[in-house]
């Protein structure tokens, strides 16, 4: 009979083990560069998307597009290249009390991704849809005291 440690050590080994075979068999979150790329990641998901119009300039320099995600409006704004989002995202503190060298002044709790040539901001307080933009865009680039309501 084997022993505990080597028996656990067999138990954790095989975990492991499964765990890198189901992995590389997975492939890794979707390339997002554009706002259609997002747009078509969150419907693959299975949450439905509505194209609300435009959102404005403001700090962020372009005008961006207002996507209803669920139950929940996030803003994508697309730049031209990555250098050129990179020149406004640089400009964001953690607390998004500003943007492009402007106060910026939120009805709710701001949260900002970045990802390749995108901006995307969700104002508010849901967590799924935190989760959601978050497991596409990767962390976001605002922190805050609260992480929001469980989904």
């Amino acid at each position: 009979m084997m022993a505990s440690s080597t028996w656990k050590r067999f138990v954790l080994a095989a975990m492991l083990l499964g765990t890198l075979a189901a992995a590389c068999g997975k492939p890794g979150p979707p390339r997002i560069e554009t706002a259609d790329d997002l747009t078509e990641a969150v419907q693959a998901m299975g949450v439905a998307t509505v194209d609300l119009g435009e959102a404005p300039a403001g700090g962020f320099g372009v005008v961006g597009r207002r996507i209803q995600v669920g139950e929940a409006e996030i803003e994508v704004y697309e730049y031209e290249s990555v250098e050129a989002r990179e020149a406004i995202s640089s400009t964001i503190p953690a607390e998004a009390t500003a943007v492009g060298g402007l106060p910026a002044a939120w009805a709710d709790r701001p949260h900002i991704w970045t990802a390749g040539r995108l901006i995307v901001v969700y104002v508010g307080t849901d967590g799924g849809t935190g989760l959601l933009v978050g497991s596409l865009m990767g962390d976001s680039i605002t922190e805050s005291e609260e992480a929001g309501q469980a989904p």
